[in-house]
């Protein structure tokens, strides 16, 4: 899931994203399925960094080839922090949960 309102920007509504979530709402909305998490984590720490400073700082409205560019180019350091799972930062969250 999308993760981190503050970075929701026009990048997300060219993916048929309609909002991102925080820890909260994706809380309540997997358990409201009728799930039990067992593990949450946050996925991509660098793209989140790159998705503010593109969405938000320079207001760009869809991904393009600069940004591609650069992720493949830093890709070995995303692997890396996607590793280290460090807690909130991420840009999606990846939620393992089994039916309660």
């Amino acid at each position: 899931m999308p993760a981190h309102p503050g970075l929701y920007c026009k990048m997300d509504e060219q993916l048929g994203h309609v909002r991102r979530y925080d820890w909260r709402d994706l809380k309540a909305n997997v358990q409201g399925a009728g799930f039990q998490i067992e593990r949450v984590k946050h996925f991509n720490p660098l793209g989140a960094i790159g998705w503010f400073l593109s969405g938000k700082v320079l207001r760009a409205r869809h991904i393009g080839g600069v940004q591609v560019r650069l992720h493949r180019w830093l890709f070995p350091l995303a692997r890396l922090l996607n590793r280290l799972n460090l807690p909130g930062l991420g840009l999606s969250h990846i939620v393992i949960a089994r039916k309660a």
